[in-house]
C-alpha cells in the first residue's frame, strides 16, 4: 500500500508519537520509519499500514497516497 510520509510525520508529531514507539508498533526498525517520513510516498505491507494509522490513532485512509 502507498502512504504518504509527510503524512504519517505530521500527524505523529501532533500526537506526541515517537518514531521508536512508532517503530514498535510496526514491528520495523526507527531508521525505516524515518526513510518512510522523508520519502514522498513509499510502499508498506497493509498490515504494518494498519498498524501505523491505529496507533496514530487516525484512519488508514489518512495516511495513504
Amino acid at each position: 500500500m502507498k502512504v504518504s510520509g509527510s503524512k504519517i510525520k505530521e500527524i505523529r508529531e501532533v500526537r506526541g508519537v515517537s518514531r521508536v514507539d512508532l517503530a514498535k508498533v510496526a514491528d520495523l526498525g526507527e531508521r525505516r520509519i524515518q526513510q518512510v517520513e522523508t520519502e514522498p510516498s513509499s510502499n508498506l505491507n497493509l498490515n504494518i499500514a494498519k498498524a501505523i494509522a491505529k496507533r496514530l490513532g487516525c484512519k488508514l485512509e489518512d495516511i495513504a497516497r
